[in-house]
């Protein structure tokens, strides 16, 4: 890959990838459908720094409208010194979800999240280019990005795979657990289908 075109790169590869997450959704989104089918998530929380926080925020907005929960993003080292999962207490460990859209899977404060949620029972989503890396061992559902770390000094493409993945969980586990009707899944699933051919 050329050093001087290597952004304009890594966003072609976008469409292909994109295409081939979505047609292997039912093998990407069956772990996290029966997690939900044992969990009733009241709250997810979305942890990292960067673009991950910035991931976390964008798909709050979809936690919230196909999970039916209470969802909100936060700065991963804010997180590990000011704040906790259940501030309020009013939610069960089982109802709680923390979701790391992370990149190596080694971010420490992702992985100090994630840590501090396997001990108090709280189930962890991750994506992460490394599925064996300390993160994933971590994770409850591992959504194993495809492609490489990106050359580009200015990253796209990875958290482009990761909202689309965490999209997909959601609105899979959503319609599988009766939150979304045939019709609004049909509307929806049609969309993420036309989104390869836009990017």
């Amino acid at each position: 890959m050329s050093q001087r075109y290597a952004m304009m790169e890594e966003i072609k590869e976008q469409g292909d990838l994109l295409r081939s997450i979505f047609e292997k959704r039912d093998v990407l989104c069956a772990d996290f459908i029966s997690l939900c089918q044992k969990h009733s998530f009241k709250k997810i929380l979305f942890v990292g720094n960067g673009s991950p926080y910035y991931a976390g925020c964008t798909l709050r907005f979809a936690a919230e409208k196909f999970l039916k929960a209470e969802a909100e993003a936060v700065f991963a080292g804010m997180f590990h010194n000011h704040t906790d999962f259940n501030i309020s207490g009013k939610f069960q460990p089982e109802e709680i979800l923390l979701v790391c859209p992370a990149e190596s899977g080694h971010s420490r404060g992702q992985v100090d999240a994630a840590r501090r949620a396997k001990v108090q029972g709280i189930s962890v989503m991750s994506t992460t280019l490394n599925p064996k890396g300390v993160l994933a061992r971590t994770s409850d559902v591992i959504l194993a990005k495809p492609g490489k770390h990106e050359v580009a000094m200015a990253a796209t493409k990875g958290q482009t795979m990761a909202i689309f993945m965490i999209l997909l969980n959601f609105l899979e586990a959503a319609y599988h657990t009766g939150k979304l009707s045939r019709a609004e899944y049909d509307r929806y699933i049609q969309a993420c289908e036309n989104l390869p051919g836009n990017v």
